[in-house]
């Protein structure tokens, strides 16, 4: 083929698009014709409901998110705002939290409340805390992590 001929081709086509695939506007409703009549709306009274003896929303301080294994040990201070990581209840028990304050201001609270709390602390080489209470023990490890992740293992 030509290009002459591929040329009128072309052309051809591109008309008879423009052509026959275009119709004319559908002529729009004739007015009054076939209208339904508008529906009659009843309105209901109006309903006032008491909300004085609903239970209301209070504002809590921080709070943790998550919840806490059984047998975890209540003089052992949380952190808050924290949000629970992870635990194991099974042998060695242990709790990690995670927190979006700053390790140094996590660690002085933490130690501040353990130690009244009867605790005593006592650091470790691993930069972690011995926990001792009688014959009780627990050790807490903290560690900067978008944070704080601080861990008790009791």
């Amino acid at each position: 083929m030509t290009r002459d001929v591929l040329f009128a081709l072309l052309c051809l086509v591109l008309v008879s698009l423009a052509t026959g695939g275009c119709r004319p506007a559908e002529p729009p409703p004739a007015t009054g014709e076939h209208r339904a009549p508008d529906p009659a709306v009843d309105v209901a009274p109006r309903i006032d409901v008491p909300i004085a003896d609903d239970p209301q929303e209070v504002a809590r301080g921080p709070a943790l998110a998550g919840v806490l294994p059984g047998g975890f040990p209540e003089d052992l201070p949380i952190y808050r705002p924290s949000s629970i990581v992870d635990f194991s209840s099974d042998g060695e028990r242990w709790v990690e939290l995670l927190t979006a304050t700053p390790l140094a201001d996590v660690r002085s609270s933490l130690l501040a409340r353990l130690e009244a709390n009867g605790w005593s602390v006592a650091p470790e080489a691993n930069g972690g805390y011995l926990l001792r209470q009688g014959e009780r023990r627990a050790r807490l490890h903290l560690q900067s992590d978008s944070g704080t992740l601080y861990r008790y293992s009791y």
